[in-house]
């Protein structure tokens, strides 16, 4: 499917090794390639359905009835591009999302950035694409701030006694590494979710009710 988003930044990280020789006068000795890191940022407009999957492979379970529960499954995507204009495309293999937050202001739309790892790259400049004829989801919900409702804070309404002016939520899997010699790749050899961790953010207007919470 087409994943509307403001900004696409995954892609490969070509780490470096310095050589730390001493040599016979203050020049470097150079570097080598080592390990190969992908990953990155995708920012979007929170929309309708658009972030289900998403969330899920953050969690780590599949939605049932609604409900998102934590679990071990290992939910991985191919996100793939292609740039027409000139034919080069590119595709980003064994994707889990390892961070997701949602910001949510006082105007304008509701953003979520999910921060993928990867396990594998691809790109090439034939003029063809990975994918096939991808769904658009131009005309699904776009939520902005008026979508938010029904928030609490110790059993006083929103609005009624305190004021939100902006809050963020983040889930981080502190996704570690697995790396394995032999294979012959740069590539990681498996990304691991580690401790779940929920987190956020949130700016009060100055009242009563902000003071006591």
């Amino acid at each position: 499917d087409i994943l509307r988003r403001t900004s696409f930044g995954v892609k490969p990280t070509q780490n470096m090794n310095d050589n730390n020789e001493i040599g016979g006068t203050r020049m470097a000795q150079g570097r080598t390639p080592g390990t190969t890191d992908v990953g990155g940022d995708v920012v979007c407009k929170t929309r309708y359905g658009q972030h289900d999957a998403f969330m899920a492979s953050c969690f780590g379970s599949d939605w049932a009835n609604d409900t998102l529960i934590m679990g071990n499954d290992r939910i991985t995507f191919s996100l793939a591009t292609f740039a027409s204009d000139i034919g080069v495309a590119s595709i980003a293999t064994g994707c889990q999302v390892s961070t997701l937050q949602i910001q949510i202001p006082n105007d304008g739309d509701v953003q979520t950035t999910v921060t993928f790892a990867g396990l594998g790259w691809q790109d090439k400049d034939d003029g063809t694409s990975y994918f096939g004829t991808p769904t658009d989801i131009d005309g699904k919900l776009r939520y902005s701030f008026k979508n938010v409702t029904a928030i609490s804070l110790n059993g006083v309404t929103g609005g009624d006694g305190f004021c939100v002016d902006t809050f963020n939520i983040k889930f981080d899997n502190n996704m570690q590494t697995q790396r394995c010699i032999g294979s012959g790749s740069g590539f990681a050899g498996a990304n691991i979710p580690t401790t779940f961790t929920p987190s956020g953010q949130i700016t009060l207007s100055w009242s009563k009710s902000a003071y006591e919470a």
